[in-house]
């Protein structure tokens, strides 16, 4: 587990898909600009980690890989690195 602090230095759209992982790697935190239901996936595979009832404008803390089509209702999500 890394005990990185610093602010994020990059940030990216993050495209829905149930088969590609985010394009620049493993994130560190998602930022959900309107809320619902967020899947998301873990490098190496494995299957999806579902957060229910997420909060409009809220991060997320959790190194994601992917974020799924299936499943997300969540709009406007960003990848943070």
């Amino acid at each position: 587990m890394s005990n990185e602090t610093s602010p994020r230095f990059v940030s990216i759209d993050a495209n829905k898909s149930d088969t590609v992982d985010l394009p620049t790697g493993q994130c560190r935190a998602l930022y959900v600009g309107s809320g619902g239901t967020l899947v998301i996936g873990f490098a190496g595979g494995g299957a999806g980690v579902t957060f229910s009832n997420v909060q409009n404008g809220s991060v997320i803390p959790a190194a994601a890989a992917r974020l799924f089509n299936t499943g997300t209702t969540c709009t406007g999500v960003i990848a943070l690195y």
